[in-house]
């Protein structure tokens, strides 16, 4: 839910393992290592999704970027 907006987004289990992984500052390269050891994923895949995941999430509000966004 979004603090201000009061907007929910309801994930699905993959956007939901992205999301975990940004429970704790991470980079979105952070993320990708993290979900590649957790998951049997193609790293082009993995990057693309955790990509979509954070542009949304970015544009939503819901995540806001820090630093280098590599």
């Amino acid at each position: 839910m979004h603090p201000v907006s009061g907007e929910i987004w309801w994930l699905n289990r993959t956007a939901s393992a992205i999301w975990a992984c940004f429970a704790v500052p991470a980079s979105p390269r952070e993320a990708v290592s993290t979900l590649l050891d957790r998951f049997e994923i193609d790293a082009e895949t993995c990057r693309s999704e955790v990509g979509e995941v954070c542009d949304r999430a970015i544009a939503g509000g819901f995540l806001v970027p820090v630093g280098d966004p590599a």
